[in-house]
């Protein structure tokens, strides 16, 4: 079971973040949230103790053009007057454009796209874009964060081409930018 998007309830998050509206269509929440489904349960486990599961997208633009702070998407049930189903899987579009300052969600969206720390309202949340924009610890702190992001890419990458089967391991390697005991261990993985 992936538990490390659950909060202490149990409940599970996903929050994906689109700048387009193009991009956030209701078919790719519905792709995102089947693709934490599969990673709640272990195998064996009884599907009754899937967790409840959140899919929050914030798009940069108002999604339904309707002016809302978030759009909550449940699946109902028709023939019982549209009574929720109840199965635990939530979708929520964030509207990125609503900055109504008194409530939460204009708060966050307001925060979420200051570019200047000193901008942004929620205290904890200044200090910490603080932190890691204009202090060495925290710029530190960021280059390794996108190290490790550029090192998980190149072995997803790396992985995806050894599947193929079309180029030896050392020209993936180069290609790729890995060491070649890193591919080496990436294919011994595959046939396992």
């Amino acid at each position: 079971m992936n538990r490390e998007n659950t909060d202490n309830t149990g409940k599970a998050y996903n929050v994906e973040v689109q700048r387009l509206v193009a991009g956030a269509s209701i078919r790719r929440a519905r792709f995102y949230a089947a693709m934490v489904d599969v990673t709640l349960l272990d195998r064996g486990q009884p599907y009754e103790e899937l967790p409840e599961r959140y899919t929050i997208l914030i798009a940069e633009e108002d999604k339904y053009n309707k002016g809302m702070p978030a759009y909550h998407i449940e699946n109902r049930i028709l023939e019982l007057d549209y009574a929720p189903a109840g199965d635990g899987g939530h979708i929520i579009y964030v509207n990125g454009q609503y900055r109504n300052t008194e409530t939460p969600i204009g708060k966050l969206m307001h925060d979420f796209f200051c570019t200047k720390p000193e901008d942004i309202i929620t205290p904890l949340l200044r200090e910490r874009v603080y932190y890691l924009k204009k202090t060495e610890g925290g710029q530190k702190e960021m280059c390794q964060i996108m190290e490790n992001r550029v090192l998980q890419d190149k072995i997803e990458q790396a992985k995806k081409i050894i599947r193929t089967g079309k180029y030896s391991l050392d020209t993936i390697s180069e290609i790729i930018g890995l060491p070649l005991a890193v591919v080496e261990e990436l294919a011994q993985q595959k046939s396992a």
